[in-house]
């Protein structure tokens, strides 16, 4: 059984708190492997396109990660992917950004970022915005939790750090 888990801000937040390591934080979950995982690109803006193509580039630098990348339309969810769904609803419940992560026996299956444009002044996120929180949303999906540091994008940065890249290697590297 497929159990699914919203990962919001709050909760993010509770998870940060109670599940910090020596160099960030880990959300408790992690892919079976992380080496080929697809990207399925459903967004339509150049700001998120061009954020999408920074985050995979940066969190590609680890040896532990790898993403092959797909055009996608509208937000299904499919195995060993993650979803980059781009929408404008100002009335949906959800108006902002969130990732959500589908588990099956301790191993996350599938991620689905969902990124509301209906939340930023004038429907579309500035460059810099794009990137802090698509860099983040992909940390998430990949197992990595919020930290306070400003040199990662799991904190206030624009890019993974060095020990955003150790915690993928606790969640992915040998042994």
């Amino acid at each position: 059984m497929i159990r699914k888990l919203l990962f919001t801000v709050v909760l993010l937040a509770i998870v940060f708190a109670m599940a910090s390591t020596v160099s960030g934080s880990l959300l408790g979950v992690r892919w079976h492997r992380a080496a080929n995982l697809t990207i399925i690109d459903s967004t339509f803006t150049p700001q998120w396109t061009q954020a999408l193509n920074k985050a995979l580039s940066d969190w590609s630098a680890s040896p532990y990660v790898g993403f092959t990348e797909k055009a996608g339309s509208g937000c299904t969810i499919n195995r060993r992917a993650i979803s980059i769904c781009e929408f404008n609803d100002p009335d949906a419940a959800v108006t902002y950004i969130y990732a959500e992560i589908y588990l099956q026996n301790s191993y996350i299956i599938a991620a689905r970022v969902m990124l509301n444009d209906a939340g930023y002044e004038g429907g579309v996120p500035t460059q810099p915005q794009a990137d802090h929180v698509l860099c983040q949303e992909i940390g998430h999906a990949l197992g990595v939790g919020h930290n306070n540091r400003l040199t990662s994008c799991m904190g206030g940065g624009y890019a993974p750090d060095d020990l955003d890249y150790a915690d993928l290697a606790t969640l992915y590297g040998p042994g």
